[in-house]
């Protein structure tokens, strides 16, 4: 993945310029990431960016994170990597998207700080 800029992230994002957050970028190991996505400090927001068919063109999104903490030990496996978690190590990040019969909610169970992009 080709580098970004604070200023692309706050043109993907601008409608969250209030909430948005974002990370120091200049510890980021871009040669060796798919996409790149981190979590608010609120710890109930995701954001990934993430290349469409070219490097040039970058796609943002913002998912609403929900982590469901048990106490029973369970296998979970993030859709995104295939990695298997022992306990608690993935949570259900879902996105609002605009469907023919009004809006829908899709989501699936990913690891829960974004770090798939590491693995795959």
């Amino acid at each position: 993945m080709q580098p970004i800029k604070e200023t692309q992230i706050h043109d993907l994002f601008a409608d969250e310029r209030e909430s948005l957050h974002i990370p120091r970028l200049d510890h980021v190991d871009w040669a060796v990431l798919d996409y790149f996505g981190w979590i608010h400090p609120s710890g109930h927001l995701g954001y990934v960016i993430a290349p469409l068919a070219s490097d040039e063109d970058l796609r943002g999104m913002v998912l609403r994170r929900a982590i469901a903490i048990t106490s029973k030990p369970r296998m979970e496996m993030c859709a995104w990597c295939n990695h298997v978690h022992k306990r608690n190590g993935t949570a259900l990040f879902s996105v609002v998207v605009k469907g023919t019969d009004e809006r829908r909610t899709i989501g699936n169970r990913m690891c829960r700080n974004l770090d798939c992009s590491l693995r795959i």
